[in-house]
């Protein structure tokens, strides 16, 4: 999750596996990680927390215990204005050797980070750039997820908000690949790509109603 400032198109902030998904990972990813903007308690800072994302078509077949991982991953990545993300619950959800590739564009090769890249990118986005007097939230469209044992592959759609605001800013899916540890699910691996034109969000397979593209 950060981007890079000024590898995305207007309306999308700069960037940082579900069947058979991608196995990639990605770094240009950190910058725009959010949950759809509503008051919720006060974290540590006493910056306004985001709600646990709630998708309009969560997937009923996801693990539990994935499920939540997922929902505290996508909820880590929001900050307010003047705020910042939740590092400790990032680390906590990533695996020491996760790796993060992208950003995902034509004739661009992605990148590939490790986890300490990856939050350094993240900290300069959301301390560093114009979204930090704004902040982001975001807000998970539907999901698709294929487990195997202590396998698991997500893909992730979302939007991004500015906090209290309902227009999307971003929109894309992520997908991760996650392991099942004696610690509960961690990703490996995170590959993120972003709406851009030609290239809209897509229904959710096999359903119609949701990630239908914005007018």
């Amino acid at each position: 999750m950060p981007r890079e400032p000024g590898t995305q198109p207007a309306r999308r902030p700069p960037a940082a596996r579900g069947g058979a998904l991608l196995l990639l990972a990605a770094s240009g990813l950190a910058a725009c990680r959010a949950a759809a903007p509503s008051a919720a308690p006060a974290g540590p800072s006493g910056a306004t927390q985001p709600p646990a994302p709630t998708a309009s078509s969560a997937a009923t077949d996801i693990p539990g215990e994935l499920r939540a991982a997922i929902d505290s991953l996508y909820r880590a990545f929001c900050f307010d204005a003047g705020g910042e993300p939740d590092w400790a619950a990032q680390r906590a959800l990533f695996h020491p050797d996760c790796r993060f590739l992208g950003p995902m564009a034509p004739g661009r090769e992605p990148r590939s980070e490790d986890l300490e890249q990856f939050l350094e990118s993240f900290r300069r986005y959301a301390t560093g750039s114009e979204r930090s007097a704004s902040g982001l939230h975001e807000r998970i469209l539907w999901i698709e997820a294929f487990r195997f044992g202590g396998l698991a592959q997500t893909a992730v759609a979302f939007e991004g908000h500015l906090p209290g605001s309902a227009r999307a800013e971003t929109r894309g899916i992520d997908t991760l690949q996650w392991v099942e540890t004696p610690a509960g699910w961690r990703v490996v691996g995170f590959a993120s790509q972003y709406e851009r034109p030609g290239l809209l969000l897509p229904p959710r397979p096999g359903r119609s109603a949701a990630g239908a593209p914005r007018d």
